[in-house]
């Protein structure tokens, strides 16, 4: 009797250990099979940090669209939130449009032709860093890459070595060094190449008769020497050699001069550079036109004309070519070379909306409304001009608030409203991304190769 009873407390507690293994099992099986749904809407990579966010910034990243959302199950929708709301680290992107999203979040801008098919990406002054260029081999057919001003660095060029339809690509402003132009010695296809204002030297330049294609090549304010001569004339193919405020020295020049007869060489070194519009003091916001053969100084009529003369025979490349006096705002020098590049191919878009720029700023709005009008249409035409002037007069306006500080440094109104003129100045500027400032309805941007419409494009007033 005694056994019985006491066997009671040994029975209870065994039923109830195996009620509680059973459940611990049955939530173990569920909880594997909600977790099995979430990677089938995001894989992992490491861009998280180039978004701006963190595991708990709060910030969303890609996140599915309603249609998308529709495909899961509410037991799948709760598995995938997490992973948006918290901008998971882990998150990697395998399709051009989320590729694209990812550019537009970091102030990059994708062009398409009219396939859809990606040619062209501005990510110039964009937050694209290392990581987030590794995404760029998506758009296999690209043609143009313009870099400037990121930080990017040599190792990240390799990957650059994917896109052999590669023509035209600025690296202005970067991180890269000697290791990083090497590196892009067997992209055979560039046409255009900029590596002004680098750690870029006479070593990078080792390998540089493998560019067989290589018509413009911009070096300014780096640290070649006259050791680099070898290495640049062995590119017959150069047309335009940019060498301002480097180390190369007159004698240089000449040897360069005659290894490439064909070529315009520019090697004006920084005491012979006269001053730009931009050291006025009223001028707070300096033009940006990153493109190769800028910075250049006051050149000669000799000068001049080859540049006219170079336009007219490779009209594609005369916006390049006219920014050495468009920096300078050279507006008469200016719309002459690139209505040399206008005579022999008026289709050419860019050149009839740098042309119309120019004019503009040169005070002819008449024939400026024209050109404007032939690249982009009526109602862009008239925005930009419209831009024109609003800088114009937010210009003239800082100069005479400027002017009452000085006379009366406790005039609080006049600084508030320098400093107000002067933002609108800086955020005008920053949101100017083609040599010219100017806009189209479709967003083109001035470049070597002709810009299709924009499918990928963040376009933002100028």
């Amino acid at each position: 009797m005694s056994g019985t009873h006491n066997d009671r407390p040994r029975a209870w507690f065994a039923w109830k250990f195996l009620v509680a293994v059973g459940a611990i099992t049955i939530m173990g099986c569920e909880t594997a099979g909600f977790r099995r749904h979430a990677p089938r809407s995001y894989r992992s990579c490491d861009i998280a940090a180039q978004l701006g966010g963190s595991p708990h910034s709060g910030r969303s990243a890609l996140i599915p669209s309603a249609s998308a959302r529709s495909q899961y199950s509410p037991v799948e929708e709760i598995a995938v939130a997490p992973v948006v709301t918290t901008l998971d680290t882990s998150v990697v992107v395998q399709t051009e449009t989320e590729v694209a999203e990812i550019f537009r979040r970091l102030r990059g801008k994708l062009h398409a032709d009219e396939n859809g098919a990606i040619l062209e990406a501005d990510l110039s002054y964009s937050d694209v860093a290392d990581e987030a260029l590794a995404s760029i081999v998506i758009f296999s057919e690209i043609k143009e890459l313009d870099l400037t001003g990121t930080v990017v660095h040599d190792a990240s060029l390799v990957v650059l070595q994917q896109l052999p339809n590669l023509q035209s690509l600025k690296l202005k402003g970067t991180q890269i060094s000697s290791e990083g132009l090497i590196a892009l010695a067997t992209v055979s296809s560039l046409v255009l190449l900029d590596a002004s204002n680098t750690a870029v030297a006479d070593d990078g330049l080792a390998l540089a008769a493998q560019w067989t294609r290589l018509r413009y090549l911009s070096l300014n304010n780096t640290s070649v020497t006259d050791s680099s001569i070898p290495y640049l004339t062995s590119i017959k193919s150069l047309k335009g050699l940019s060498l301002i405020n480097t180390k190369v020295t007159a004698e240089g020049a000449q040897l360069l001069k005659q290894g490439l007869p064909d070529c315009l060489i520019i090697t004006k070194v920084e005491s012979e550079v006269s001053p730009s519009a931009a050291a006025d003091p009223q001028r707070t916001v300096p033009p940006q036109n990153d493109v190769a053969f800028q910075e250049f100084a006051e050149a000669s009529d000799l000068q001049l004309e080859q540049l006219i003369e170079l336009a007219g025979k490779q009209p594609q490349i005369a916006v390049h070519l006219a920014t050495v006096y468009a920096s300078q705002e050279k507006w008469p020098q200016t719309v002459k070379i690139l209505a040399a590049a206008a005579a022999v191919d008026p289709q050419l878009q860019t050149v009839q909306l740098a042309l119309g720029d120019a004019l503009a700023r040169m005070g002819d709005f008449s024939a400026a409304k024209m050109h404007l009008t032939l690249a982009v249409g009526e109602a862009a035409a008239n925005y930009n001009l419209g831009m024109i002037e609003y800088e114009h007069n937010l210009r003239s306006c800082a100069t005479h608030f400027s002017q009452a500080v000085a006379a009366d440094p406790s005039l609080a109104d006049a600084q508030t409203r320098l400093q107000a003129v002067q933002q609108e100045l800086s955020a005008l500027q920053q949101q100017q991304c083609s040599p010219f400032h100017a806009v189209s309805s479709t967003d083109p941007p001035l470049e070597v190769i002709p810009a299709r419409t924009a499918t990928f494009s963040n376009a933002r007033p100028r």
